[in-house]
């Protein structure tokens, strides 16, 4: 009778094990399940604290993927058109407009819109949801104060006979690339070739990014350089002797460029991609970008006050240009920058 009765005791004693066991297999299968690959190209300086920053507040694991320098976000985006729907891919965070497009034709991209939606201008997001800006840059052209003493004069001017202490980012990616794509718009194909072949021929110096073009002011080597805001910032912080004026089209609009945001068709973390995209929209995070040391622009309201240089540029919003109708800019002017530069 004794041994039976153990026996019948025993189911009530692994009861409790039976049940942690269960717990923790569901509770570690939702922890995948919400876990989210994110492809960046939003620099990792800057863009690693705000992945730490979601993951603490929400739970959600997140791994970034990364590019290089040079290519940023044309290599992420070429990549995920080489992956298709079997990329890794659950979201994309780029540092200009110019991918979304591209990905959305390709019907990569599902439509969501956030719930910070009503809070981010018309231009800076795609009407249906496919993708949305926010922390934004704005073009323009960094002047090394010891060469160049009255920079609001001087203003580029691309009818010297020489340009060999100018420089720019070779304009087959990031915001260089959206720079040209919109010149493209305003001047055409063929104006616009005939002033980049002058301007080459002249000696302008073409280099792998904004951020070599930058260096080469700051260190003296070029009186002036078309770079992003960030970039800038970055040799204000070098104290390098630098200032800057903002890079005008022919009509006076500036050109802002900000960060965007889209969920990947494909992905099976659908909701866990929502919560991150309403994440990156936010007041919060846009105040975050522009206390940064990027000092990134928000492109909508914020409660707080910006910092004193963040919020000078802000005027600047107003003044610029609707990127949106540059899009079909963007294969024939990669095509004819790689027949100019001899690239495959």
């Amino acid at each position: 009778m004794k041994n039976k009765a153990g026996k019948n005791k025993l189911p009530f004693i692994l009861l409790p094990i039976l049940l942690i066991v269960i717990f923790t297999l569901i509770t570690t299968r939702a922890s995948v399940d919400q876990s989210l690959i994110v492809y960046c190209s939003h620099d990792s300086i800057f863009s690693d604290e705000i992945f730490k920053k979601f993951t603490l507040e929400t739970g959600i694991k997140v791994t970034p993927r990364y590019d290089t320098e040079a290519s940023k976000s044309l290599g992420l985006t070429e990549k995920i058109l080489r992956e298709g729907e079997n990329s890794d891919c659950d979201v994309y965070w780029s540092n200009e407009m110019f991918s979304m497009p591209v990905l959305q034709e390709h019907n990569l991209l599902k439509a969501y819109k956030n719930k910070n939606w009503d809070r981010i201008p018309d231009k800076f997001k795609e009407e249906n949801g496919f993708w949305c800006g926010f922390g934004a840059r704005m073009r323009v052209i960094i002047f090394n104060t010891e060469q160049v003493q009255k920079p609001e004069t001087a203003k580029a001017n691309f009818s010297e006979s020489e340009l060999s202490k100018m420089a720019i980012a070779l304009p087959l990616y990031g915001t260089t690339l959206t720079h040209f794509a919109i010149l493209q718009k305003y001047l055409g194909e063929d104006k616009l070739r005939e002033i980049y072949k002058s301007w080459r021929q002249k000696g302008l110096q073409i280099v792998a990014g904004n951020g070599p073009s930058r260096n080469l002011v700051a260190n003296g080597n070029c009186q002036y350089a078309w770079t992003d805001t960030d970039d800038y910032f970055g040799a204000v912080d070098n104290q390098a002797p630098v200032t800057m004026l903002p890079a005008r089209l022919p009509d006076g609009k500036t050109i802002i460029i900000p960060n965007t945001v889209g969920i990947l068709k494909h992905s099976d973390k659908i909701h866990a991609a929502r919560i991150f995209v309403n994440y990156l929209t936010s007041a919060k995070i846009e105040l975050a970008m522009a206390r940064s040391s990027s000092r990134q622009i928000p492109v909508g309201p914020v409660d707080e006050k910006l910092p004193q240089e963040v919020a000078e540029l802000q005027k600047y919003l107003d003044q610029g240009a609707d990127l949106k109708q540059t899009f079909s800019e963007r294969t024939s002017l990669l095509n004819w920058i790689k027949e100019e530069h001899q690239l495959k």
